[in-house]
C-alpha cells in the first residue's frame, strides 16, 4: 500500500489498517509511519507516558526478524533538523517560530516556557490543540526520548517574557552545552533511576509502602499513582494484559545492629533471581525500597503467574517468615506467597 501510494492519498486507510493490527496488543496506541529511503518505519510514541514507554520497548524487543527485514520499529518521535509542523487546518510552525525560556530544576531536569506569536489565535480558541502542536514540535526538534528524560514541565505563554530567550530549534544545542547526552535510545530513559526518601508511618497496620524510609525507582508515575489512589496507569497496563506491583517481606530477621548490608544483599539476591534466565520475558524490574517493617521490590509484570511462581519458590528457600505480592492499586487485595508456619495455608489475604 505504501509503495503504491505515490500520490499520498491513502494515508487514512494505512493508519486504520495499522491501528487494527496494533490494537491486537494495545488497547490504545499512538504511532507514525514513514519510509526513510531504505526501510519502512513504524514509530510508536509514548506521548510522554513513562509507563507506556516500558510497554512499547517490551513490544519492540519482540518484533519478529521477518518484520525487521523490511521495517524499523522505533520508540519515540525521532529528532529532525529544520523540522516544521503543518496541520490539515492550515497551521504551520517551525522551530524558528517558537521562543523558549529554559530553567533548570534539580539535577538534569528542566522547565520549558514556550511562546509562539503565530499560534496565539489558536491558543485562545483551542488551547489544547496549541499545546499539542508545541509539545509535538519539541519532540521532533529534540527527539521524544530526550524530551521525556530531561524536560520535567512544559508551559505555554500568552505573552513573551522580558528575559532573553532562544529559538526552539536551538534547544538540542543548548542541552548539549550543559553536558547532556541526547540519545534517542528509549532504554536510556527507562534506566534513569530516582532516589527518594519519605517520613515513614509508624503504624504497623498501615497500608503497604507507607512505612518506607528510602527507595529508588525508574517509574515515578506508578509510585505516585499508588500513594495518591490514582489507578489510571494500572488500568492502562491491565487493558494491555500487563500488571505492575511489588513484593513485600518483613525485615526483622535481616536487621543487624551495625549495618543494613544484610537487607540490601537480600534484595539484590531477590532481584537477581527474578531477572535470571527468562526473567526479562516475564518482568521488568523498576526499583525497590526499605521501610520500617518491610522490604519492597517493584516491577512491571508481562506474565504475572510466572513472576509470582518464581518469587514463591525463592521465599520458600529462605528464613523469611512471610512474603506477599500487591499491585500498585491501593485498594486491591494482597496475594500471599509464603505464610508464617503457625497461620495455616490461606492463598489470599485481602486487606488494604
Amino acid at each position: 500500500m505504501m509503495d503504491e501510494d505515490q500520490e499520498r492519498t491513502r494515508g487514512q486507510e494505512l493508519v486504520v489498517r495499522t491501528e487494527e493490527i496494533l490494537n491486537l496488543a494495545f488497547d490504545e496506541i499512538s504511532f507514525e509511519m514513514g519510509y526513510n529511503g531504505e526501510k519502512y518505519e513504524l514509530i510508536l510514541t509514548p506521548e510522554g507516558d513513562k509507563v507506556k514507554l516500558f510497554e512499547l520497548v517490551y513490544f519492540r524487543n519482540h518484533a519478529p526478524k521477518e518484520v525487521l527485514e523490511r521495517w524499523n520499529i522505533l520508540v519515540g518521535r525521532q529528532p529532525l533538523e529544520n523540522i516544521g509542523l503543518r496541520t490539515d487546518d492550515g497551521w504551520d510552525i517551525s522551530g524558528e517560530d517558537v521562543r523558549i525560556w529554559l530553567e533548570e530544576r534539580g539535577e538534569n531536569g528542566f522547565v520549558i516556557s514556550a511562546y509562539c506569536e503565530k499560534l496565539l489565535p489558536l491558543l485562545r480558541e483551542r488551547e489544547g490543540r496549541a499545546w499539542w502542536m508545541l509539545t509535538t514540535l519539541t519532540d521532533q526538534v529534540l527527539g521524544e526520548i530526550p524530551h521525556m528524560r530531561y524536560i520535567d514541565d512544559f508551559d505555554v505563554l500568552e505573552a513573551p517574557r522580558a528575559e532573553p530567550s532562544i529559538a526552539l530549534s536551538r534547544l538540542p544545542e543548548k542541552l548539549k552545552e550543559k553536558g547532556l547526552e541526547l540519545s534517542t535510545d528509549p532504554e536510556s530513559c527507562l534506566e534513569s533511576y530516582l532516589g527518594y526518601t519519605a517520613k515513614p508511618n509508624e503504624d504497623p497496620d498501615a497500608d503497604w509502602r507507607l512505612d518506607i524510609m528510602a527507595g529508588s525507582t525508574c517509574c515515578v508515575p506508578l509510585i505516585n499513582g499508588y500513594l495518591n489512589g490514582d489507578n489510571d496507569f494500572m488500568d492502562e497496563l491491565h487493558a494491555d494484559g500487563a500488571a505492575a506491583g511489588f513484593l513485600c517481606y518483613p525485615l526483622d530477621t535481616l536487621r543487624e545492629e551495625e549495618s543494613s548490608q544484610k537487607i540490601f544483599d537480600f534484595r539484590d539476591k531477590l532481584e537477581e533471581t527474578l531477572a535470571a534466565g527468562d526473567g526479562p520475558e516475564s518482568l521488568t524490574l523498576i526499583g525497590g525500597a526499605t521501610g520500617l517493617y518491610c522490604g519492597y521490590v517493584d516491577f512491571i509484570a508481562w506474565d504475572i503467574r510466572a513472576v509470582l511462581q518464581k518469587a514463591k519458590e525463592f521465599f520458600e528457600d529462605t528464613d523469611i517468615p512471610w512474603a506477599s505480592f500487591h499491585t500498585f492499586c491501593r485498594e486491591a487485595g494482597t496475594v500471599t506467597l509464603k505464610n508464617p508456619p503457625e497461620e495455616g495455608a490461606d492463598d489470599e489475604r485481602t486487606d488494604g
